[in-house]
C-alpha cells in the first residue's frame, strides 16, 4: 500500500483520531511483559539485598505448599499473584482509558442483568465438564483412584493447598479472560469482525501455551479450541462472567480436585489418582486438555453455552463506554 495518497501512512497507524485496534492489541502484551519482567527484576534484586531467598520453581502450587508443610512458604507466591493481577488489571486499564478512550468495564465487566446466572453458570458448567472426563476416564478403566489426600496428609496443609490453588487459578482466569476476550479480542474486533478477532485471539491465547511441560501438537490445538469456547463465552454475553467462572472452574476442579496435571503442570489434588490410558486420548502428562476426551468435552461446553445463549439469557450489548 502506497504512503503517498491522502493520510498516506497515517491511515496504517490511526483510525478515528487513535492508535489502529490491531495495533493496539499487537503491543498490549509485550507492554505488559516488558512492565512485568522489570518489575520482577527489581522485586528479585530486593530480596537478594535483603537476604531472601525467592521460593524455588515448583509446577503446582498444591505441590509446593505439601512439600513445604506451612504457612510460611506461601507468603511469596501468594505476593507474586497479587503483583500478577494488579499489573494486569492496571495495564489494561491504562490502555483502555489512554489509548481506546473507553471504561475499562466497558470490555465486559458490567453487572447488567443476568451478570450472576452467567457466573454461576460458568462455574456450574467447568464442573459438569471435569466430572464427565473423569468419569469417562474412570469408567474405561483409564483412571485409578488411590484415594483421598486428606489419608496422608495433615487438614491443615491440605486446606492450605486447597486455598492457594482457588486463588491461583482465581488470578489466572481474571487475567488471561481479561487479557485475551477482554482487550485483544476486542480490539481485532473493531478492526476485522468477531469471527476474525475469535480466531486470532484463540491462536494467541493457544501460542502463550506453547512453552508450557509435556505440550503436544494436540495440546496445542486443544488450547486454541478452548480459546474459543471461551471467546463464545463472551460473544454469547457480551460480558466477561462467564468466560472468567468458566476458565476458573475447569482448571480448579480439572487439577487441585480431581488430580489431573493442568495444561502440562503436575500437582496434587484432593483425589489421589493415576491415569493409564493412551495419552492420545487422556493427554497423557500435559492432562486432559492434551488429549481427544480434552477435545470432547470443550465441544459439549460449546453446546452448552450455545443452549445458555439460546435460552433468551443476553448480556448488555457491546457497550463502549
Amino acid at each position: 500500500m502506497s504512503g503517498n495518497g491522502p493520510g498516506g501512512w497515517r491511515n496504517l497507524v490511526f483510525k478515528a483520531g487513535r492508535v489502529r485496534p490491531t495495533l493496539r492489541a499487537l503491543v498490549f502484551l509485550p507492554a505488559l511483559g516488558g512492565a512485568g519482567l522489570g518489575i520482577g527484576l527489581l522485586v528479585l534484586m530486593a530480596l537478594g539485598v535483603l537476604g531472601t531467598q525467592p521460593l524455588a520453581a515448583s509446577a503446582f502450587p498444591s505441590e509446593r505448599v505439601i512439600e513445604a508443610g506451612g504457612p510460611p512458604t506461601l507468603i511469596l507466591p501468594v505476593a507474586a499473584l497479587l503483583f500478577y493481577l494488579v499489573l494486569v488489571l492496571l495495564g489494561t486499564l491504562a490502555f483502555r482509558r489512554l489509548l481506546d478512550g473507553r471504561s475499562f468495564t466497558s470490555l465486559g465487566f458490567h453487572r447488567a442483568r443476568g451478570w450472576l446466572a452467567d457466573t454461576l453458570f460458568g462455574l456450574v458448567l467447568g464442573l459438569a465438564l471435569m466430572s464427565l472426563i473423569t468419569a469417562a476416564e474412570w469408567g474405561m478403566g483409564w483412571l485409578q483412584i488411590r484415594g483421598f489426600v486428606w489419608e496422608t496428609r495433615p487438614a491443615a496443609v491440605v486446606w492450605l493447598s486447597l486455598g492457594y490453588s482457588l486463588w491461583q487459578f482465581v488470578v489466572v482466569a481474571i487475567n488471561e479472560e481479561t487479557m485475551s476476550r477482554g482487550y485483544i479480542l476486542q480490539n481485532l474486533e473493531e478492526d476485522w469482525g468477531v469471527k476474525v478477532a475469535v480466531v486470532s485471539s484463540s491462536v494467541v491465547f493457544g501460542l502463550l501455551h506453547s512453552a508450557n511441560p509435556n505440550v503436544s501438537a494436540l495440546a496445542l490445538f486443544n488450547l486454541f479450541v478452548a480459546g474459543l469456547l471461551f471467546a463464545y463465552g463472551y460473544t454469547a454475553t457480551r460480558q466477561l462472567w462467564l468466560p472468567i467462572a468458566l476458565h476458573f472452574s475447569w482448571n480448579f476442579f480439572q487439577g487441585p480436585v480431581f488430580g489431573f496435571p493442568v495444561s502440562g503442570g503436575a500437582g496434587q489434588g484432593l483425589l489421589v489418582t493415576s491415569v493409564n490410558g493412551p495419552d492420545l486420548i487422556t493427554g497423557g502428562a500435559f492432562g486432559p486438555e492434551g488429549g481427544l476426551i480434552g477435545l470432547g468435552a470443550m465441544v459439549v461446553g460449546i453446546g452448552a453455552i450455545w443452549g445458555w445463549g439460546m435460552r433468551g439469557h443476553r448480556g448488555l450489548e457491546g457497550s463502549t463506554t
